[in-house]
């Protein structure tokens, strides 16, 4: 059985007014498009498959506490995301294996560290600081979550 076919606009030329001279344009015209009928699909069109809904499922496992992040030697970049700490005891893991590490303070400055250096028992990373590390090897940082 064939299609029903869109009846198409006849053209018409549509004057553009212009200082100079007059140019006429014609009229866009309709494509005639074939119309849908209730419960038939086209042939050679794949017919349409729904997809499953999704519901809503509870973790059965809880969210980590920590993630541990290989670190390896040259420049390393990570976000702190857990609570604020004391840099010292974030670095612990580290010890010996960096050789400068800087962060970003809440003000927007960035505070830089050299190992052995005054004052680094004072310094306290915030929560959503990003550090950067210069190691001379490899280590693991394990980072609070929360």
């Amino acid at each position: 059985m064939p299609l029903p076919v869109q009846p198409s606009a006849t053209p018409t030329p549509t004057p553009v007014p212009n200082s100079r001279t007059s140019v006429t344009v014609p009229a866009p015209t309709a494509t005639p498009l074939p119309l849908p009928i209730a419960g038939t699909v086209p042939s050679g069109t794949p017919a349409l498959e729904t997809a499953p809904v999704a519901s809503a499922v509870p973790l059965s496992t809880p969210l980590p506490s920590v993630i541990a992040i290989e670190l390896r030697p040259g420049v390393n970049e990570f976000f702190h995301l857990g609570p604020s700490q004391p840099l010292l005891t974030l670095l612990a893991p580290l010890a010996g294996k960096y050789s400068s590490v800087s962060f970003k303070a809440p003000n927007g400055f960035w505070v830089n560290y050299l190992p052995g250096s005054p004052g680094g028992q004072n310094l306290v990373v915030t929560s959503g600081a990003q550090i950067s590390i210069i190691m001379t090897d490899s280590g693991t940082i394990l980072l609070p979550l929360r």
